[in-house]
C-alpha cells in the first residue's frame, strides 16, 4: 500500500452491499486488487450482535452507522489507518436517512470531509434539507468535499423532482457528480444511483463504473483524486523600508518643509491636506514606496 503521506492521489469508491457480512468476502477480495484510502459501503444492514471485529479490514479504520431498529439502511466508511482521522457525528437525523458519522481526513496539508448517505426509496423528499445541513457543516471547516451515495435519485430522468433537488445541492455546494454510468441495471431498468460528489475544484485522475466486480447487484464506482498540496500564494504589496530612514536626514527633510500655509488657511481640512502632502513628499525623497513579494503575512 502507497504511502498516502508521500502521495497527492487519493482514491475513493462506493458500494451498496446490500447487507454487509454475506459479502463481506467479497469486499475483502475487491481491496485486495483494487486500492482505495477510503470504501464507503451503502445498506450494511448491520446492528449492535454484529461485532465490528468480524467486518475488520487489516490497514482500515472502520466506522459504522447502524439501524436502530428494522432492516435496511445502514451505511459504513473504511478509511486507511495511516491517514490522520477525527470524526463529527451529527445530532438530528431523519428517520430515513443514513448519514455515517463524518469522517474528516487530513491528506498532505488538505483537510476532507468524506461523507457517505444512503436514502432509501420513495423518502420524503424533505430527507434533502438534511442532507443540505450536512453539506452546510463541514463547507468552511474543510478543503475538499467528497460524498458518496445511494439517494435513489435516478439522474438519467432529470425531470424527477428528486434529481432537481440533487442538482441543486451540487450547484449550490459547487460540487462535481463523477458518475456518468448506470450503476444498477435490471432486465428492464437501467438507473445511476450509486454517485460520488466532489468539490468541483479538485482534479479528478479517472471515475468510473466497475462492471466487472459483482458484489450485490449495484456495481461499485470509484474515482482517482490528485490533491496537490497547498502553496501559499504570494502576494505583492506596496510598503516602505521605514527602518532604512537616517534620523539626521529626516532632520533635515522636515526642517525644509514650510509651516507657513499651515497657518494660512482658514478651514482645518485644507490644513491636514497640506501637511500630509508635505509629509509624504519627505518620505517619498528618503524611503520611496516599493513593491515586495511577500509569502505569508507579517506576524503580528
Amino acid at each position: 500500500m502507497p504511502n498516502v503521506f508521500r502521495s497527492s492521489t487519493f482514491h475513493v469508491g462506493h458500494i451498496n452491499v446490500k447487507s454487509l457480512v454475506p459479502h463481506f468476502t467479497l469486499l475483502k477480495d475487491l481491496l485486495s486488487y483494487r486500492h482505495f484510502d477510503v470504501l464507503a459501503v451503502g445498506e450494511t444492514w448491520l446492528h449492535d450482535s454484529v461485532d465490528s471485529f468480524s467486518i475488520s479490514l487489516p490497514g482500515f479504520t472502520l466506522f459504522r452507522s447502524d439501524r436502530a431498529e428494522g432492516r435496511g439502511g445502514d451505511v459504513a466508511l473504511y478509511i486507511d489507518g495511516a491517514l490522520l482521522i477525527s470524526q463529527i457525528d451529527f445530532d438530528v437525523s431523519p428517520s430515513d436517512v443514513r448519514v455515517d458519522l463524518e469522517a474528516f481526513v487530513q491528506l498532505m496539508s488538505k483537510r476532507i470531509a468524506t461523507i457517505c448517505v444512503y436514502r432509501p426509496p420513495r423518502s420524503n423528499a424533505a430527507d434533502f434539507r438534511y442532507i443540505e445541513f450536512c453539506l452546510l457543516a463541514v463547507a468552511c471547516s474543510s478543503d475538499v468535499i467528497i460524498c458518496m451515495d445511494d439517494l435513489n435519485v435516478n439522474l438519467l430522468n432529470p425531470s424527477d423532482p428528486n434529481s432537481q433537488h440533487l442538482h441543486f445541492l451540487l450547484s449550490h455546494f459547487s460540487l462535481s457528480q463523477l458518475i456518468h454510468d448506470p450503476t444498477r441495471v435490471t432486465s428492464n431498468t437501467s438507473s445511476i444511483i450509486d454517485l460520488i460528489m466532489i468539490s468541483s475544484s479538485v482534479h479528478v485522475i479517472e471515475s468510473s463504473v466497475c462492471f466487472d466486480i459483482p458484489i450485490s447487484d449495484h456495481f461499485v464506482v470509484h474515482a482517482v483524486l490528485h490533491l496537490d498540496r497547498s502553496r501559499k500564494c504570494s502576494h505583492i504589496s506596496l510598503s516602505r523600508n521605514l527602518r532604512s530612514i537616517d534620523s539626521s536626514c529626516l532632520d533635515f527633510e522636515l526642517a525644509r518643509v514650510d509651516c507657513s500655509p499651515l497657518y494660512c488657511e482658514s478651514h482645518v481640512d485644507e490644513k491636514v491636506t497640506y501637511f500630509t502632502s508635505s509629509l509624504t513628499s519627505v518620505f517619498d525623497r528618503l524611503v520611496p514606496l516599493a513593491y515586495k513579494h511577500q509569502a505569508r503575512p507579517p506576524a503580528p
